[in-house]
């Protein structure tokens, strides 16, 4: 057999080996429209460490996924902001960490809550939604 022969038999089944584990593992990488979310978190909270990190994890699974994220405890001006964003959603906000995504307020975090943003992050790739900062305008 050739060496050329051999090149493209190695390169077909390692694209193929590299599709189904993506398949199998869950870590294909969507692309479509923006989505952004808004995260309200406080500096020292253990719940908005934990969705830092499910974040970090979303952002490079979805690269269309843009994170604006506030600190809210320590600066006044990012309170104010989650404040205003709350009544632009005409929710409470009672603690953090608080997230808008389309026309969604979630509060607090737990696996089912990442499957929650999750589920909401892919509804809009699929679908399109609104970026919660155009409610503030």
């Amino acid at each position: 057999m050739k060496k050329g022969m051999i090149f493209i038999i190695l390169a077909v089944v390692l694209v193929g080996a590299i599709l189904l584990y993506n398949q199998f593992t869950g870590t294909t990488t969507y692309e479509g429209s923006e989505v952004v979310l808004y995260e309200f978190w406080g500096n020292g909270c253990p719940h908005c460490a934990r969705l830092n990190v499910f974040l970090e994890d979303m952002k490079e699974k979805y690269p269309s996924l843009t994170v604006k994220d506030y600190e809210v405890w320590y600066n006044k001006v990012n309170n104010d902001k989650m404040l205003e964003m709350a009544r632009a959603y005409n929710v409470n906000v009672e603690g953090v960490p608080a997230v808008f995504i389309n026309d969604k307020f979630i509060s607090g975090f737990s696996t089912s809550i990442g499957e929650e943003i999750e589920q909401e992050i892919q509804k809009c790739l699929a679908e399109g939604c609104v970026n919660p900062g155009d409610r503030l305008e």
